[in-house]
C-alpha cells in the first residue's frame, strides 16, 4: 500500500503504530520505491509525520503520562496485521504473546506487559519549550506533524 501511496498519491500519513526505526527501514524505502515507479520524487509528496507523542512541561509530567502509552501499544501490537513492527526490532515474540492474551480477553493484563524499552522506542517525547526543536528534528522526513 505505501508503495502504491508513493505512486500515486500527494501524501502519507502513517499509522500511530510505528517508530523511527520502522519509518526509516520499511514505510520510507517503500514510498521511495512507489515514487520511482511513478517517475515522481519527494517533492510530489507530502510525508505527515506523528506516531504516540507525549508532551509535558518537564521531564517528570512527561514520565507520568508515558504510562497511558501502553494501552494503545499494547491494542495495536496485538493486531498481526501490524506485527511488521515488531519484526523490524526483533520482538516478534511480544507481538504473538499480545495477540494471544487479546484472543483470550485479557485487555487490562497486556499493557503490563510492555517493557520500558518497548514503550521508549514507541514514544516521541518532548517539553513543551523544546517542541521547536523536536519539529526540527523529526523534519528531516515529515514535511507536515500532527501532534
Amino acid at each position: 500500500m505505501t508503495r502504491v501511496a508513493g505512486e500515486v498519491a500527494d501524501g502519507v500519513l502513517p499509522h500511530g503504530f510505528t517508530t523511527d526505526k520502522y519509518m526509516r527501514e520499511v514505510f520510507l524505502p517503500n514510498v521511495a520505491k512507489g515514487l520511482e515507479r511513478g517517475g515522481r520524487t519527494w517533492d510530489d509528496i507530502e510525508v505527515t509525520g506523528g506516531g504516540f507523542a507525549v508532551f509535558g512541561e518537564d521531564e517528570s509530567q512527561i514520565e507520568q503520562k508515558l504510562d497511558s502509552l501502553r494501552q494503545p501499544i499494547s491494542f495495536y501490537g496485538s493486531t498481526r496485521s501490524y506485527h511488521d513492527v515488531w519484526r523490524v526490532h526483533g520482538w516478534e515474540d511480544l507481538g504473538m504473546q499480545l495477540h494471544s492474551m487479546s484472543l483470550q480477553g485479557k485487555w487490562e493484563e497486556m499493557k503490563t506487559i510492555i517493557p520500558e524499552d518497548v514503550l521508549r522506542e514507541f514514544a516521541q517525547t518532548s517539553t513543551y519549550d523544546r517542541l521547536p526543536q523536536f519539529v526540527a528534528e523529526h523534519r528531516e522526513y515529515s514535511s507536515r506533524m500532527n501532534l
